[in-house]
């Protein structure tokens, strides 16, 4: 809305002569419908001053590309798919988020929140690395929430109708997991703070490309839904058998094991692997 009246000084005019006036409003970040815009005019000064009644615009049909005055359009998402790398446990997970939104939005320090990454070991950081970050986005992760944060840079010209992708890299959780829900939203800065209402991610349902996999898996297991972000493969035994060298008594034996697991055994700070026998 207008925080104050707005005054327009002209020249002389005939009785049947038009007016045309042009200025600049921010528009605000929340979404509204179009304001009922008056008008007066004023002549004279002092005690001589003479003013008409306000009269209201009608409301007009958008013209010339424009659209009713001060409509502001309600931001959703049209694009919103997240996917992962690995479904391994404890694995380093690349995790890759795409968006878009259905109108231009031009409030700076827009914010983008991804959350439901729950159970990842990755510290809470408020510099969080970001890769194909075409946009410079700069970004946080909370670990309790599981939340990502990426904000738009300072003098951004608009958040466009482009889809945005960006990456950036989690520790997987150590126990077996179903993918959970992940939702998307978005904070519009201003006098009055707007929103990108939260929605529901769209996970890729196809299968982790078996070239990252490996082939090395000697029974059959569901991988539906393994690019779903932190789905995490229970970890089983494929191959397992034991053996020993001699029988005989007080005599020095050697035990032979072979495993072999469904899942890659990473070694890390985060959870180390061990075997453990008895």
């Amino acid at each position: 809305k207008l925080s104050a009246e707005s005054f327009v000084s002209v020249g002389s005019l005939g009785s049947a002569q038009s007016v045309y006036v042009n200025f600049s409003l921010t528009n605000p970040a929340v979404s509204q419908s179009s304001q009922v815009t008056r008008a007066e005019v004023q002549i004279g000064y002092g005690s001589d001053l003479q003013s008409t009644s306000p009269v209201q615009f009608p409301a007009l049909p958008p013209w010339n590309n424009s659209s009713p005055v001060l409509l502001v359009d309600a931001v959703s998402f049209t694009t919103k798919a997240i996917k992962q790398r690995t479904p391994y446990p404890c694995d380093n997970n690349l995790i890759s988020v795409s968006f878009a939104v259905n109108v231009p939005v031009y409030c700076q320090s827009t914010t983008i929140t991804i959350t439901g990454l729950k159970n990842s070991p990755t510290p809470s950081t408020s510099s969080f690395a970001l890769y194909t970050n075409a946009l410079n986005f700069t970004a946080s992760w909370s670990q309790d929430s599981g939340t990502v944060v990426l904000t738009t840079p300072p003098g951004l010209p608009v958040l466009s109708t482009s889809i945005y992708t960006v990456e950036f890299n989690l520790q997987n959780p150590s126990a077996a997991q179903s993918s959970p829900t992940i939702s998307i939203s978005g904070t519009l800065p201003g006098q009055t703070p707007g929103a990108i209402a939260p929605a529901t991610m769209d996970k890729n349902a196809s299968d982790v490309p078996d070239a990252y996999l490996g082939t090395d898996c000697v029974n059959g297991y569901g991988r539906t839904n393994e690019s779903s972000p932190f789905q995490i493969r229970g970890l089983v035994f494929e191959k397992r058998s034991v053996g020993q060298m001699l029988p005989f008594p007080g005599v020095g034996n050697t035990i032979s094991l072979t495993l072999q697991t469904n899942v890659r055994l990473v070694s890390n700070g985060f959870c180390p692997p061990m075997f453990k026998l008895s």
